[in-house]
C-alpha cells in the first residue's frame, strides 16, 4: 500500500510518503523554495516524494490530509459565536476547505493519472500530530496530548 501525506495551507506544508507501513521520505516545501514556514500547496514536495521513491500519482492507493473539517465542528461553532473572531479568518478557513476539496483535480493536473479507487482521507490535525509521535516509538500502549488550538487526548486501546 502506497500511501502519499500531504499537509497543504498550513504553515510548514510538505509531503511525505509511505510504502507498506513504512515512512520512505517527508520533506516540507521550504526545503525547496526557501520561504521559511511557507504555506500552500506543496506541489514541489509532492513531486520530490515520489520521484525520490520513482513511483507515479497513479501508483498511490490513498492521499491524506491534513484537516478533517468536521472535527470539533461543535467546538470549532462554539468559539466562533461566543469569540467572534475577525471576518477574515473565517473566510481565510473557507477557502482553505474548498481548495483541499479541489486536491485531487490540482494533482492531476500536475502529475497525469490518479488510481480509480484512490481515496483521499481527512486527517484531523491533532491525531496527525499524536499519530506522528506514537507510530515512530517503539511502544505498544501509550498517552498522547496534542495541546494545539483544539488539542485532543487519546488514550492506546489497551493502555
Amino acid at each position: 500500500m502506497i500511501i502519499l501525506g500531504i499537509n497543504a495551507y498550513h504553515p510548514n506544508s510538505s509531503a511525505c510518503l509511505l510504502i507498506n507501513g513504512e515512512l520512505k521520505i517527508a520533506i516540507e516545501e521550504e526545503r525547496i523554495n526557501r520561504m521559511k514556514n511557507w504555506s500552500g500547496f506543496p506541489i514541489e514536495a509532492i513531486d520530490y516524494c515520489l520521484k525520490s521513491q520513482d513511483i507515479k500519482l497513479s501508483e498511490v492507493d490513498n492521499i491524506a490530509i491534513n484537516q478533517n473539517f468536521y472535527a470539533n465542528i461543535f467546538s470549532k461553532l462554539k468559539y466562533s459565536f461566543l469569540k467572534k473572531p475577525d471576518f477574515s479568518f473565517i473566510t481565510k478557513t473557507l477557502k482553505n476547505k474548498i481548495k483541499r476539496q479541489n486536491l485531487l483535480k490540482l494533482l492531476q493536473q500536475k502529475f497525469g493519472e490518479i488510481k480509480n479507487n484512490c481515496k483521499l482521507v481527512g486527517i484531523e490535525h491533532h491525531l496527525s500530530h499524536l499519530s506522528s509521535a506514537f507510530f515512530d516509538s517503539n511502544y505498544d500502549i501509550s498517552a498522547n496530548v496534542s495541546v494545539d488550538g483544539f488539542g485532543i487526548l487519546q488514550v492506546r486501546p489497551g493502555a
